[in-house]
């Protein structure tokens, strides 16, 4: 497969998943600032003011750092390859992972170590980025500075922390092999010396261990109690009354433990029972009906410039159905108007008769 083919293969891919995300509606659950931040990365001219007042704005609505977009780099990972200061600036700001890693294990430092771009390198491990991942492809940033030759690089990284040692604890090529290939002697001399310093700091942190659990076992040693002494005559008297105190203090001491295990026992009773009470409240309190919320097809419309918002869509109306709407309508109009105009009848009372006071008699 050739890498024409390979590339067309992945636009192929991305175009259905955005045309995915477009129909299912997944627009709006997607991060913006992952996706404006790989557009970025992949455009030809400079950034520009604007950009970066979008990507300022879409920080302000809430959208997290600490996201990958659908080829799984973070945007400070992206920020970090071009070497955009601001914007890792401005990441770090709004609560940024400084070593949040794409899918590839790559983190921020890393991809900086990659462009060499020694500057951010400097600024990131101010910072504190871990200068020790190691990405899928089997680079650290100490074996990119020595692939690169760079020795500025190099000696940026030892000098923040980088450990050799941990970087030649690995099955695949470390930093000094790439070194030995490239045949730069001032490098290997670089790594050859933090190796030995950190061998010589292991070296002198187990010792110190061992001192230390050499005088912890002469001091266990000395607690070890004596054989006791048999008492003589002269002193058993004053072993008696010593005897005495030591009993009434431990007797003393007996009780007090006593009492405040009892406090303790009811402090935990009575916490149990506020708790039991607090969850028969709540069963017995009203569930709490959320509110039926009607769903409304919304779209995103165009506010102003760079400012876009999503307002809800009209219904489309039947037209047939909207005629028979308005006949019925216009026929309770009608017959309301009727109602209000219409006079009730007049009717005469009936003539007194006296059948109503005499039924018995015929009239």
């Amino acid at each position: 497969m050739t890498d024409e083919a390979r590339e067309l293969a992945k636009w192929k891919r991305r175009i259905d998943e955005n045309r995915y995300i477009r129909q299912q509606g997944l627009l709006s659950q997607a991060n913006l600032l992952a996706y404006a931040m790989q557009k970025l990365a992949h455009q030809t001219p400079a950034v520009g003011l604007a950009d970066k007042y979008y990507i300022w704005g879409l920080l302000k609505q809430g959208y997290s750092v600490n996201e990958r977009d659908d080829t799984g780099v973070p945007p400070l990972v992206h920020a970090a390859t071009r070497g955009w200061y601001f914007f890792v600036h401005l990441f770090l700001s709004y609560d940024g992972d400084i070593n949040y890693t794409s899918t590839i294990q790559e983190s921020a430092v890393c991809a900086a170590c990659r462009r060499q771009r020694s500057g951010l390198v400097r600024y990131l491990a101010h910072r504190g980025a871990d200068l020790n991942i190691c990405d899928k492809s089997g680079f650290s940033c100490l074996r990119w500075a020595c692939k690169h030759q760079d020795v500025g690089l190099l000696q940026i990284l030892l000098s923040y922390g980088a450990s050799v040692s941990k970087d030649c604890g690995t099955s695949q090529r470390s930093a000094l092999d790439w070194a030995c290939e490239c045949e730069n002697h001032a490098m290997v001399a670089l790594l050859e010396r933090a190796l030995v310093k950190e061998k010589q700091a292991t070296l002198a942190d187990l010792q110190n261990r061992k001192r230390q659990a050499g005088l912890l076992k002469r001091l266990l040693r000395k607690t070890v109690q004596e054989p006791p002494i048999e008492p003589t005559e002269k002193s058993t008297e004053s072993d008696a009354e010593a005897l005495s105190v030591r009993h009434r203090r431990a007797q003393a001491r007996r009780e007090q433990q006593q009492l405040a295990r009892i406090q303790a026992h009811e402090q935990h009773a009575k916490a149990a029972f506020e708790a039991r009470a607090a969850t028969v409240m709540k069963t017995l309190r009203p569930k709490e009906i959320p509110p039926v919320v009607i769903a409304v097809e919304t779209e995103w419309r165009k506010v102003k410039p760079m400012k876009w918002s999503q307002c809800p869509v009209p219904r489309k109306v039947d037209a047939q159905a909207q005629v028979l709407v308005d006949l019925k309508r216009i026929q309770d109009i009608a017959r309301a108007a009727t109602d209000d105009f219409d006079m009730a009848t007049p009717r005469l009372k009936k003539s007194p008769s006296l059948g109503f006071y005499c039924p018995e008699e015929q009239w």
